[in-house]
């Protein structure tokens, strides 16, 4: 059997689970990029923020990082609370 003409989304994605997926109907997008194609869609003023798709992703992967690696420290984090995934929120993953 001849490998199909288009790889699927899946294929192209690396089993690191340590950053943000999003895989649409244009491909599979990780980290700034697909942080940003989900802002998209998010009404205003989170959309407005989609124009920073013309930053070279690496100059955007570096912010992202950085959000990331400061975020608790930001926006805090709760210890005593651990949220569970339904079965509906278990739909919208990928198995590993």
């Amino acid at each position: 059997m001849p490998p199909p003409e288009h790889p699927s989304p899946r294929a192209q994605i690396k089993s690191d689970l340590s950053t943000v997926v999003l895989v649409d109907e244009e491909g599979a997008h990780v980290r700034s990029t697909a942080a940003l194609r989900v802002l998209r869609h998010c009404g205003r003023p989170w959309s407005l923020l989609y124009c920073c798709v013309w930053v070279p992703a690496p100059v955007r992967d570096a912010g992202y990082n950085l959000v990331a690696a400061l975020r608790y420290r930001v926006f805090g984090k709760s210890e005593d609370a651990c949220r569970r995934m339904t079965k509906d929120m278990r739909r919208r993953f990928l198995s590993v």
